[in-house]
């Protein structure tokens, strides 16, 4: 009976969980995460010091962005002497202050002085792209410690609400890429002209690569010699990003699109010898780590969960298996 039922939960001594428990172990995960992020920020402002004692003893050819446009006020070398012990003060502070506000503004500030001032010798590095927007996200977590946030209802949304972010803007910047090779790839097909929705579009591609850059990559010749073997590769790449924004709301997917992303920045590495290793490392941290991951997951609930193609499988062929319901 209903009304037993209640009383019983009313006399009971065991105190029934809040709804919002589960975020209370979202925030445990995301508090690691951002721990680790800071981390990172450290380890990176090593090779900012190192990169940067470099540029100012050879400062010919550089021409500021608009957020160092100072340093041509002062001059490199001295911009360098002010950056360095800032970026070694603030590292370190900001892997065990990470809760407070100034220290993460000035992290999020002094990722943008140096990625500003290694783009300003006439090409673009995206390499630092990521780090810097994370970075900005992180300015707006919890100004509290780890057993504070976890204990209060308004800190595990705001927690959760800056690492959502973070994870949505890098998808973001994934689907643009993707939107971009696709539209690219059907006004060559429309055109008559091989694209990349030719069955030797990663083949040409390295072929066209090796000629610019006269460099071999380990695997180049391979998929040179053999380009059927990439032309799937390419139709995932593009899948992969063209979707990616979709994943941040199937959660179940998070760390198979982690991997899938991490293989494929992996693949430009011996494929094409461009490497980003900051965007394996926050694949692996946003993705693989994600608070939102529901542990473990059938293979065919996952398959039959992927955007679009989860539809061609259940409905198209007949197959009966459910998405994950997260």
């Amino acid at each position: 009976m209903p009304l037993f039922k209640a009383l019983g939960n009313a006399l009971s001594l065991e105190k029934p969980r809040p709804r919002w428990h589960a975020h209370r172990d979202y925030a445990r995960k995301a508090l690691i995460i951002v721990q680790c992020f800071y981390v990172i920020v450290l380890l990176q402002f090593v090779d900012f010091v190192s990169s940067l004692q470099r540029m100012a003893a050879a400062p010919e050819g550089f021409q500021p962005l608009w957020p160092v446009l100072w340093v041509d006020l002062v001059g490199l070398e001295v911009a360098a002497k002010i950056l360095i012990p800032a970026m070694i003060a603030t590292g370190m502070a900001a892997v065990i202050m990470w809760h407070c506000f100034w220290v993460r503004l000035a992290s999020s500030i002094l990722i943008l002085q140096y990625t500003a001032i290694s783009n300003s010798w006439g090409a673009m590095n995206h390499g630092y792209h990521e780090l810097f927007w994370i970075s900005v996200c992180f300015i707006f977590l919890p100004n509290a410690r780890n057993q504070k946030i976890i204990s209060s209802r308004v800190a595990i949304i705001q927690l959760l609400t800056c690492v959502s972010a973070a994870m949505l803007l890098i998808l973001l910047f994934y689907t643009m890429s993707g939107a971009y090779k696709v539209i690219d790839a059907l006004q060559m097909l429309l055109a008559g002209e091989k694209g990349g929705f030719s069955p030797h579009a990663m083949a040409d591609t390295l072929a066209w690569r090796l000629m610019e850059t006269k460099n071999t990559p380990i695997f180049a010749d391979f998929i040179i010699e053999n380009p059927l073997i990439g032309w799937p590769m390419f139709f995932w790449i593009y899948y992969a990003e063209l979707v990616a924004i979709v994943i941040f709301f199937r959660p179940a997917l998070h760390r198979a699109w982690g991997i899938g992303l991490i293989i494929f920045h992996f693949g430009t590495i011996v494929f094409i010898e461009i490497a980003f290793p900051l965007h394996i490392v926050f694949n692996a941290l946003l993705f693989m780590m994600s608070p939102y991951h529901p542990g473990r997951v059938h293979s065919k609930e996952m398959v039959a969960s992927l955007p679009i193609l989860g539809i061609v499988l259940r409905r198209g062929l007949g197959w009966h298996a459910a998405p994950v319901k997260t």
